[in-house]
């Protein structure tokens, strides 16, 4: 790929095995300059965001350039999936 990759992924982490999941991948083919627009979608009854004791449920959006001959800069940003009508996590916890 050249280009930039967007991914939408969760990740778990605990007691047991640490598992990550991407959801959506989507790449954009290599351009000297510009903008992409894009639309991450949330599966329906995908995993909602929950911080516990034994394990944890984050997900994240990942932005990823790649670049012939230098090391592919990349970008990370959390984000909150809670269920449809509900308020997000205020303190972080579930």
């Amino acid at each position: 790929m050249r280009g930039a990759r967007v991914v939408l992924r969760y990740e778990t982490e605990g007691r047991g095995d640490t598992n990550r999941e991407d959801v959506t991948v989507t790449d954009f083919p290599a351009a000297k300059s510009g903008q992409h627009r894009f639309q991450l979608r949330v599966p329906q009854n995908g995993p909602t965001s929950y911080v516990g004791d034994l394990i944890t449920l984050r997900w994240e959006v990942r932005g990823q350039l790649d670049l012939a001959g230098r090391r592919d800069p990349h970008a990370t940003v959390p984000v909150e999936v809670v269920p449809r009508g509900t308020a997000p996590l205020a303190d972080g916890r579930g």
